[in-house]
């Protein structure tokens, strides 16, 4: 389940799929694309979607950025300072 999940010496790369739009704000396991699902509330316009991703997934997981899909639903996200263990914790992935 957590093959979205990859550990680097700079932290821990996530794989993420973004649902623009969405009525609900949420974070959930895609099993068909094997990535994390974002549901959020803003639209693709201007970089606010990747600004509702960035403040989504900080309040789970901590500091992080976008390294790559910053214009795509696709997107490869790096999270600082944690550890692979510590991401399925907070995602509560076993």
């Amino acid at each position: 389940m957590a093959d979205f999940i990859r550990e680097t010496k700079n932290g821990v790369l996530i794989d993420i799929r973004v649902v623009p739009g969405a009525s609900k704000e949420e974070i959930s396991y895609d099993k068909e694309y094997k990535q994390l699902r974002v549901r959020i509330s803003r639209l693709a316009m201007r970089g606010k979607a990747n600004k509702a991703v960035l403040r989504l997934l900080s309040k789970v997981v901590g500091d992080c950025e976008i390294v790559s899909g910053k214009t795509s639903r696709k997107k490869t996200i790096l999270i600082k300072n944690r550890n692979a263990a510590d991401i399925k914790q907070c995602l509560f992935i076993r």
